[in-house]
């Protein structure tokens, strides 16, 4: 593994070691890595890989039985969103009747504990 970094620097200095110039050189550019991407899982892989490294496939695999399967499973969900009937809404109504009883005990609490905290002002002013 080569270093990316690597600088070759010369330099003209004075005869007191004060530097005048400095010119830096770089190495040409490395090719750029070539990839090719799995059609299952979409992972990129370096070109030396033969198989994926996530799912494990072979180069070049083309998932059609999972293409299929995956357009029968979306043709499910596309035919439940348009039935839409009143049950698949029952844990909405039973958790606001929930909710509403929650709230009217609250509420009947405070009240009740209002009305005991006026009776005992009046019980202490006699």
């Amino acid at each position: 593994f080569e270093l990316i970094s690597r600088v070759f620097t010369s330099a003209v200095m004075k005869a007191d070691g004060e530097v005048l110039c400095q010119e830096q050189e770089t190495p040409p550019p490395q090719k750029p890595r070539r990839e090719w991407k799995c059609l299952l899982c979409s992972k990129k892989n370096s070109e030396d890989n033969k198989v994926c490294q996530v799912c494990g496939r072979q180069r070049g695999h083309n998932p059609k039985e999972y293409e299929k399967r995956l357009q029968e499973i979306r043709s499910w969900n596309d035919e439940e969103k348009e039935e839409g009937s009143i049950a698949d809404y029952c844990g909405l109504f039973f958790g606001l009747i929930i909710l509403a009883l929650i709230l009217a005990v609250l509420t009947w609490a405070y009240y009740q504990d209002k009305e005991e905290h006026m009776r005992s002002m009046n019980d202490e002013e006699l």
